[in-house]
């Protein structure tokens, strides 16, 4: 362990070889141990992983014994070759060179250290990217991967995949569970096929990847009441109970923040109440941009369009040049008040997050008939908010379709809270598998699989 100390010492002056488990001191520095430690040392903090891995005392080989490369340990390498079947790649991960030292015998203590570490920490590096995918935080001047990021403590894993016959079972459980992403990695033998010799076809391919990598830092469990939203699809599918039926699930075509100003964030939370008839508080990003500027030149369109000014007490203030000064200094907002008018529609469906998104209704239903609908400042405008809010509160008999109408064509806001809040994930994913092995692509309209790649690139200059 201290040629692997020796190595990350030159990168790291604080790191003390005392701080790490012992080693017989008679091979340290060789060329050979201190590259493979160069190597994997920059993909998390190396000392630290193979400490954890190794104990505190003498470095029992996980891999060989006296110097031949054990069942388990070819099992593994074997595994790491067909890596390219989980979305990976095989040369990620050494496989070439372990493959190199595994055939030959393993005669000298730098030739076993150098062979143990190197395949544990590459079964760490997959696990880690199976189970958490591989970019990790970034500097944001330079997007180098942080130096700091420390490596999820997968020692169980490994030592189960060092005496396992079938280490390979290890990965499976690593990998995510939706069945999405196992629909999406049941098309890469076919796009990889295509890929060899059809330049269009490596596009796609390479979109499938960014979404499985998207797939494993989302880790949605399939089968759990959610809705999702997929942005770049401009798609939305709400299931609740595990269930298939009509009653149980449903779609429906949604409309997203614009691309190039307003965003609709990556994100997951619940949605915890529904409100009928809001308000809609507008943002002071939109006041300052849009509803000022009217209403400097004449205050009078504000309550025109049926805008409220209100003071930090609550009380309704006059549409006048006083009031909107007010608005200016912050000692008052504006609202638009409850009705078909309303840019939220009929009722908004809320998980309080601090970028202030949320699903809703929307006046402007021309806008579902555009191909491309990124037409909003952030939020999700839903196409069928009706059906959406009879599956949120199923279990609220009291909330039948009437009630669920008559509260929405109201005047006075009405806030209902879901006896059992529901998962919402507002997810980007460019490929979509399908049952019969049919992919959809869509544009990557907010450029973000071509952000991922890049992250991805850079978390391999710098491993």
């Amino acid at each position: 362990m201290l040629v692997i100390a020796t190595a990350l010492q030159a990168q790291d002056p604080e790191l003390s070889a005392d701080s790490l488990p012992a080693m017989s001191r008679s091979f340290l520095g060789t060329s050979r141990a201190e590259a493979v430690v160069r190597r994997v040392s920059r993909l998390g903090n190396a000392s630290a992983a193979l400490q954890r891995v190794y104990g505190d005392g003498e470095w029992t080989m996980l891999w060989s014994r006296d110097g031949a490369v054990t069942p388990s340990a070819r099992a593994m390498i074997d595994a790491l070759q067909r890596i390219d079947e989980r979305g990976l790649e095989p040369a990620d991960y050494d496989v070439d060179r372990l493959r190199k030292l595994a055939d030959t015998k393993l005669y000298s203590e730098n030739d076993r250290a150098e062979f143990d570490a190197m395949l544990t920490m590459a079964s760490l590096r997959a696990l880690r990217a199976l189970h958490d995918g591989r970019v990790v935080e970034t500097d944001s001047a330079s997007l180098r991967p942080a130096r700091d990021t420390i490596m999820a403590d997968y020692t169980s894993e490994v030592r189960a995949m060092a005496s396992s016959k079938t280490p390979a079972t290890v990965l499976d459980a690593a990998e995510p569970v939706s069945e999405q992403y196992r629909l999406l990695k049941g098309t890469l033998g076919s796009w990889r096929a295509q890929a060899r010799t059809d330049s269009a076809a490596r596009g796609k391919l390479s979109r499938i990847l960014l979404t499985m990598e998207r797939e494993r830092t989302l880790r949605q469990q399939d089968g759990s009441p959610s809705i999702v939203v997929n942005i770049p699809e401009f798609r939305l599918r709400a299931q609740v109970d595990g269930g298939e039926a009509d009653a149980d699930a449903v779609t429906m075509d949604v409309v997203v923040g614009v691309a190039a100003r307003h965003r609709t964030p990556v994100m997951s939370d619940t949605i915890e109440y529904i409100v009928f008839a809001p308000y809609w508080e507008v943002p002071a990003s939109i006041v300052q941009s849009e509803l000022l500027p009217i209403a400097r030149r004449d205050p009078y369109l504000l309550t025109m369009n049926n805008y409220q000014i209100v003071d930090r007490r609550g009380r309704t203030l006059p549409a006048t040049a006083a009031s909107v000064k007010a608005v200016i200094a912050g000692r008052a907002r504006i609202r638009q008040l409850p009705g078909g008018t309303n840019s939220l529609g009929r009722v908004k469906f809320m998980f309080p997050n601090a970028d202030d998104v949320y699903l809703h209704d929307t006046p402007m239903q021309n806008d579902f008939a555009r191909t491309r609908r990124d037409q909003s400042h952030g939020c999700v405008r839903v196409a069928d908010p009706v059906a959406l809010a009879r599956l949120l509160l199923r279990d609220q008999p009291e909330w039948t379709a009437t009630a669920i109408e008559a509260a929405m064509n109201g005047t006075t806001p009405v806030t209902v809270k879901l006896t059992r809040p529901v998962p919402v994930h507002l997810t980007y994913a460019t490929a979509v598998a399908r049952e019969d092995g049919s992919v959809a692509f869509f544009e990557d309209i907010y450029g973000l699989d071509a952000e991922l790649a890049r992250k991805l690139a850079l978390a391999y200059l710098y491993r």
